[in-house]
This record gives structure tokens, sequence and C-alpha cells, in this order.
């Protein structure tokens, strides 16, 4: 739900009121009627891909030109374009070129697409995955592509990924050493010799014990 690392990713600046006029405007329907739907549905994002299903029938009922489906599912490239796109909008005029670039999308999106579309710009995906899950099927994904060339242990590698995104907090720079030691077969324990903390890039928070000194730091 967010278009680089902490320290560095814009905000979208989307709120619930605007991604709600964007969703009225993408399935057809007032804002009145969106908060009626909210109501009984509870998910803005349930929403918009209920909605987007009406917007479908009804177009194949109808007859008209006009196909809101898409001929094709869209790329994560596409939609981190958009998003990059969004959070770089700043200004008096930002509100609209933003509702703007998310409802062209939107149209191009299958019921669902728009439902992750919506709870992404909400920052909750609701898919019940943490960070240590991506990190565990990341983790086996490695271990099956070294397959026949070294074998590796998945919580051992697991156990490597945490601590280099630990030392590294932006994630680009950890998958783009991750792509580079798979391509070239390297040993995979070396990366988080790669992923050293580095000047300008913000470490993350630990739990610490106070101490009397700074020869103990």
């Amino acid at each position: 739900s967010k278009v680089g690392p902490t320290y560095r990713s814009e905000e979208f600046g989307i709120g619930n009121g605007l991604l709600e006029k964007i969703v009225s405007k993408v399935i057809g329907i007032s804002e009145k009627q969106i908060k009626e739907k909210m109501v009984t549905l509870g998910d803005l994002a349930i929403v918009a891909s209920e909605g987007k299903k009406t917007v479908q029938t009804m177009d194949k009922f109808a007859g008209f030109v006009v196909n809101c489906a898409p001929a094709k599912p869209l790329l994560i490239k596409d939609v981190l374009t958009c998003y990059n796109e969004v959070a770089s909008k700043k200004g008096k005029s930002s509100q609209d070129l933003k509702i703007k670039i998310l409802c062209k999308i939107m149209f191009k999106a299958n019921k669902d697409e728009v439902k992750f579309l919506v709870r992404s710009l909400q920052k909750s995906l609701k898919i019940g995955a943490s960070l240590k899950t991506i990190v565990f099927a990341l983790a086996r994904a490695v271990t099956k592509l070294y397959k026949g060339f070294k074998t590796y242990d998945e919580k051992e590698v697991s156990k490597i990924l945490l601590k280099s995104l630990n030392q590294l907090t932006d994630e680009d720079i950890v998958l783009h050493h991750i792509i580079e030691l798979i391509e070239n077969k390297e040993d995979f324990f070396t990366l988080p010799d790669l992923c050293h903390i580095s000047p300008g890039i913000p470490v993350n928070p630990q739990l610490a014990r106070p101490t009397n000194g700074i020869q103990v730091i």
C-alpha cells in the first residue's frame, strides 16, 4: 500500500471522502447512494466491486459500445505508475488530477481488481498477510529457484531475509540485491553483507535497554 520505502515514499493524499467520490464516478451512482450501500456492505471496496459487476451487467444488457470490462488484466507496473503519479500531484488542482488518474485505472479494472485498488488506497488490503508472511513466501521461492544448484532450508533463508530487511529499510535495494544474487547463482547467505547500514537510509527503531556509557553502546 505504498510506492516506495517509508522514509522517502510520498503519501497518496487520498482520504475516504475523496475515495467515495472516485468510486461513485467509476460505478455510476451518487455519493449519497455510496453511503447508503456502505451501511449494508460496510466496506467501500466491496461497494466498488459489486458496483463494477452491476455496471458490466447493465453494459451487456443495454448493448452499449462502451465496455467497462478490461481486455486484459492490470499489470503491477501499471498500478505502480498510477500510484506514483497520484503521490506526485501537489498544489491547488491536485485533487482533481488525482480523481482523474484513479478513475482512469479503476475504469480499466475488473470487479476483483477494483476491490484491491480501493483497499490499497485505504492502506488495508485485508488479506491477512503480514510482512513475515510475505518473507516466508519469498524464502520458499528462493529455495525453489536455487534447486538443482544449491540446497537451502526455508527457515534459514527467511531469517536471512528478515535480518537484511532489518538492517536496510529500503525494500527496493534489498530486492535488487536478491535478484542479483539469484541471477548470478551466488551464495544467498551473503545477502546481509550487501544490505548493510548506509548513510542517508534510516534504520528501523528497535527495543533497547538503557545503558550507562558510550563504550557499552
